[in-house]
């Protein structure tokens, strides 16, 4: 052999029949039929696992949104007790009151808020009280 690095001539024309040989085979081979109805089917039953997700994805990120907004919207659907007060009409004047219930009441109307005890408003905004133990009104 030389030592330059031309290839022989030989191998070249190898590859050549191998390639011819190759070729010749590879004509004469008929592939399978593809199976569409299959594809099909599995693409379809892809499409329908993906929808689902999606749809089942979307209402449970919308759940919440929606109870809050029903909640904002719609009071009157809302629980009863709703941040520790009772929800109670105003009573009105001269009835008894009850512990714990709410009650508005108008400027210079008096409430008796227990034993020898009584709250009013004044026009102004301003409560004022009287008690057993401050001998009389004071200004709050």
């Amino acid at each position: 052999m030389s030592r330059t690095s031309r290839p022989s001539p030989q191998p070249r024309h190898e590859s050549e029949r191998l390639y011819d040989a190759f070729g010749e085979v590879a004509y004469g081979l008929t592939p399978s039929p593809v199976p569409l109805a299959a594809i099909e089917r599995a693409g379809r039953a892809r499409r329908r696992r993906r929808t689902a997700g999606l749809v089942i994805g979307c209402g449970l990120l919308l759940a919440p949104l929606t109870a809050v907004t029903v909640r904002a919207v719609l009071p009157e659907h809302s629980p009863p007790e709703r941040n520790g007060v009772a929800a109670t009409r105003p009573a009105p004047p001269g009835t008894p009151n009850t512990a714990g219930a709410v009650r508005v009441v108008a400027p210079g109307e008096r409430v008796r808020a227990g034993a020898g005890v009584e709250l009013w408003l004044t026009e102004e905004g301003k409560h004022w009280s009287t008690g057993h133990r401050l001998g009389g009104a004071t200004a709050r």
